[in-house]
């Protein structure tokens, strides 16, 4: 996704959430976390982006451990 997006659009959940997708398909997974949490943010009752970062923080435990997600 554009960077220029985010200038005009900073506060659009949606584009945080399409963000966080795209970068999970890439293997970026901090960046995933980050605009998950970033998504929650803006709307805190984004029902996708729980789920999606309840996966995400379940993969970082079976990956790395408890304490990475602490």
């Amino acid at each position: 996704m554009s960077e220029a997006a985010l200038v005009h659009f900073r506060g659009d959940a949606a584009l945080h959430f399409n963000r966080a997708i795209a970068f999970e398909k890439l293997g970026r997974f901090e960046d995933t976390e980050q605009n998950y949490k970033h998504c929650l943010e803006l709307d805190s009752l984004y029902a996708d982006v729980r789920r999606n970062l309840a996966i995400q923080l379940e993969r970082d435990v079976a990956i790395h451990g408890a304490w990475s997600v602490i």
